[in-house]
């Protein structure tokens, strides 16, 4: 099983947008995903080890 991330953190925020990075937990050598969620009514799946929420 892969270690949670560590270090989260925010890059960027502006009135429409918030960006995150994070650095990858220990994976074993196994592809890791990440599930990255807002408020709870907002998820998205990425598979960088950093994402932008972006308001429409």
């Amino acid at each position: 099983v892969p270690e949670t991330p560590t270090n989260v953190n925010t890059t960027s925020l502006t009135y429409s947008s918030i960006s995150l990075k994070w650095q990858p937990g220990f994976d074993g050598g196994w592809p890791q995903s990440y599930w990255v969620s807002l408020d709870n009514s907002l998820s998205k799946e990425t598979n960088q080890s950093h994402y932008t929420f972006t308001s429409k």
